[in-house]
């Protein structure tokens, strides 16, 4: 079994191989020619959309058969993501590129340098050369995620629904990741209510003040009077 490194390549048997990548990730591919272009939506390979003619993805394996590839297909781009959106893949496990022939024979694995910002890794390549088919490991990152890989291989993005289209074909609507605005309304200006006004005092002919004094005799004890500039001053 070969250890690769990154532009390293080995050439493959004929027949399907299996490339799978284990842990939180999702994997994809993309089916171009050698111009890295695709040609229509399905060429595009991934959770929402697992398979296409040569290729059929499940779960974190990929089997891509060079035979049964649409014509004019000379590519198969590996490409892996996290699960969760938005996930610098440095927070995760590196990861690591398995490669297995017919028969489960082991050919190839690759460990590519680890991951600082990216969200998107080009783990490897399924190519023609000649008349036989190579595999070559690359390691290429983009920081910007989907987008960036969508750019690159002739693939729209519409940002505004998160979802992944070609140029030439209908929407293909995947998990790409999207942060729906947050709205945050501040609350009601409010003010402190004034505070009560006073209610007038008492004049001399209240019912108040005579109550006060019938009180005031049954304990014996004398009248009292209202006091205009005690009220006021109240």
């Amino acid at each position: 079994m070969s250890e690769l490194v990154p532009g390293g390549n080995i050439p493959l048997p004929g027949g399907a191989v299996t490339v799978r990548v284990p842990g939180p990730f999702d994997v994809s591919a993309l089916i171009t020619d050698d111009g890295r272009k695709v040609s229509g939506d399905a060429d595009f390979v991934f959770y929402n959309q697992p398979s296409a003619p040569g290729a059929r993805l499940g779960g974190d394996t990929l089997v891509v058969d060079p035979a049964a590839l649409r014509t004019g297909a000379t590519r198969v781009t590996v490409a892996v993501s996290p699960e969760e959106p938005g996930t610098p893949l440095s927070a995760l496990p590196a990861p690591v590129l398995e490669v297995t022939g017919p028969g489960g024979r082991a050919l190839a694995r690759f460990r590519p340098p680890r991951p600082d910002r990216e969200t998107v890794l080009l783990l490897a390549e399924v190519y023609r050369r000649g008349d036989g088919w190579k595999l070559r490991a690359l390691g290429q990152g983009y920081a910007d995620g989907l987008a960036g890989l969508a750019r690159d291989f002739g693939v729209d993005v519409e940002d505004d629904e998160g979802a992944v289209s070609t140029r030439t074909a209908p929407v293909v609507t995947g998990r790409a990741p999207v942060s729906p605005a947050t709205l945050v309304q501040a609350a009601p200006r409010t003010h402190p209510a004034a505070p009560p006004r006073p209610a007038d005092p008492p004049s001399a002919g209240d019912d108040f003040l005579a109550l006060v004094n019938s009180a005031r005799r049954a304990a014996g004890s004398p009248p009292v009077a209202h006091d205009g500039r005690l009220a006021e001053a109240a």
